[in-house]
Protein backbone atom coordinates (compact mmCIF):
# COMPACT_ATOMS: atom_id res chain seq x y z
CA UNK A 1 0.00 0.00 0.00
CA UNK A 2 2.86 2.34 -0.72
CA UNK A 3 1.55 3.91 -3.94
CA UNK A 4 1.75 7.65 -4.34
CA UNK A 5 -1.65 9.30 -4.58
CA UNK A 6 -2.36 12.89 -5.48
CA UNK A 7 -5.77 13.12 -3.77
CA UNK A 8 -5.49 10.51 -1.03
CA UNK A 9 -3.52 9.75 2.09
CA UNK A 10 -3.34 5.98 2.57
CA UNK A 11 -2.00 4.28 5.69
CA UNK A 12 -2.05 0.77 7.08
CA UNK A 13 -2.30 0.88 10.86
CA UNK A 14 -2.51 -2.45 12.67
CA UNK A 15 -4.36 -4.16 9.83
CA UNK A 16 -6.70 -1.27 9.10
CA UNK A 17 -6.28 0.59 5.79
CA UNK A 18 -7.16 4.25 6.30
CA UNK A 19 -7.95 6.07 3.06
CA UNK A 20 -8.21 9.84 3.55
CA UNK A 21 -9.65 11.94 0.72
CA UNK A 22 -8.02 15.34 0.26
CA UNK A 23 -9.43 17.54 -2.51
CA UNK A 24 -9.68 20.65 -0.35
CA UNK A 25 -10.67 23.16 -3.05
CA UNK A 26 -13.33 20.85 -4.51
CA UNK A 27 -14.68 19.65 -1.16
CA UNK A 28 -13.73 16.07 -2.11
CA UNK A 29 -16.02 16.07 -5.15
CA UNK A 30 -15.60 12.79 -7.00
CA UNK A 31 -13.87 13.24 -10.35
CA UNK A 32 -12.34 10.52 -12.54
CA UNK A 33 -8.91 10.96 -10.98
CA UNK A 34 -9.97 10.46 -7.36
CA UNK A 35 -12.23 7.56 -8.35
CA UNK A 36 -9.26 5.85 -10.02
CA UNK A 37 -7.12 6.49 -6.95
CA UNK A 38 -9.76 5.12 -4.58
CA UNK A 39 -10.17 2.01 -6.76
CA UNK A 40 -6.38 1.51 -6.75
CA UNK A 41 -6.22 1.98 -2.96
CA UNK A 42 -9.03 -0.55 -2.48
CA UNK A 43 -7.21 -3.00 -4.77
CA UNK A 44 -3.94 -2.52 -2.88
CA UNK A 45 -5.71 -3.07 0.45
CA UNK A 46 -7.43 -6.17 -0.92
CA UNK A 47 -4.08 -7.60 -2.01
CA UNK A 48 -2.41 -6.87 1.35
CA UNK A 49 -2.93 -9.91 3.61
CA UNK A 50 -2.38 -7.78 6.71
CA UNK A 51 -5.44 -5.60 5.97
CA UNK A 52 -8.70 -6.75 7.50
CA UNK A 53 -10.68 -3.53 7.29
CA UNK A 54 -10.83 -0.34 5.21
CA UNK A 55 -11.86 3.06 6.58
CA UNK A 56 -12.46 5.87 4.11
CA UNK A 57 -12.61 9.36 5.56
CA UNK A 58 -12.21 13.03 4.71
CA UNK A 59 -9.18 15.19 5.38
CA UNK A 60 -11.30 18.26 4.53
CA UNK A 61 -12.81 19.90 7.59
CA UNK A 62 -16.59 19.88 7.79
CA UNK A 63 -17.31 17.75 4.71
CA UNK A 64 -17.03 14.13 3.61
CA UNK A 65 -17.74 14.75 -0.09
CA UNK A 66 -19.68 17.23 -2.17
CA UNK A 67 -20.70 14.35 -4.48
CA UNK A 68 -19.98 14.20 -8.20
CA UNK A 69 -17.61 16.78 -9.65
CA UNK A 70 -20.10 18.54 -11.93
CA UNK A 71 -17.42 20.78 -13.44
CA UNK A 72 -15.73 17.69 -14.88
CA UNK A 73 -19.03 16.36 -16.26
CA UNK A 74 -19.87 19.51 -18.24
CA UNK A 75 -17.51 18.73 -21.12
CA UNK A 76 -18.18 14.98 -21.30
CA UNK A 77 -19.98 13.24 -24.13
CA UNK A 78 -22.24 10.21 -23.57
CA UNK A 79 -19.42 7.70 -23.97
CA UNK A 80 -17.22 9.51 -21.43
CA UNK A 81 -20.14 9.69 -18.99
CA UNK A 82 -20.75 5.94 -19.33
CA UNK A 83 -17.05 5.25 -18.70
CA UNK A 84 -17.12 7.46 -15.61
CA UNK A 85 -20.23 5.70 -14.30
CA UNK A 86 -18.51 2.33 -14.74
CA UNK A 87 -15.49 3.63 -12.84
CA UNK A 88 -17.73 4.91 -10.02
CA UNK A 89 -19.41 1.50 -9.79
CA UNK A 90 -16.01 -0.09 -9.07
CA UNK A 91 -15.69 2.13 -6.02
Amino acid sequence: MSEDYQNLKVENRSGVAFIGMNRQEQRNAFNSEILKEIAAAFQAADEDPSVGCIVIYSLVDGVFSAGADLKERVGMDDEQLRARRMLAKKV
